[in-house]
């Protein structure tokens, strides 16, 4: 993923928009991407390296490809998405959807 594919994605993630990725912003996050609840700490633990509570960009940015090849987010293409106007698309296209919807409205 290209590094400002990465800062959109990370920003996203960043829900109360402090400049980092608190657990109960990467729960959200999990929680509309169908992630297991018993597998969101692990992934949090995963990416949040020097455990300190959070998840910074440097880390997010360095542990993503190794965190997103065991989370294989192509499985979340295959779940079915409650909108009917996207009826078919799975959760992780509805997220980086609105990822760049949101970027866009940001950019005027």
């Amino acid at each position: 993923m290209d590094r400002p594919s990465l800062m959109r994605l990370f920003s996203a993630c960043d829900v109360n928009k402090s400049g980092r990725i608190e657990f109960g912003d990467f729960t959200a996050v999990c929680r509309e991407l169908n992630v297991p609840e018993s597998e969101i700490r692990t992934l949090f633990d995963r990416f949040d390296a020097d455990e300190d509570g959070f998840i910074d960009y440097n880390e997010f940015s360095s542990r993503f490809q190794e965190v997103s090849q065991t989370l294989d987010v192509s499985t979340f293409a295959a779940l079915t998405c409650s909108s009917p106007s996207r009826a078919g698309a799975g959760p992780w296209e509805d997220f980086v959807g609105r990822i760049d919807v949101e970027f866009q409205l940001s950019e005027r």
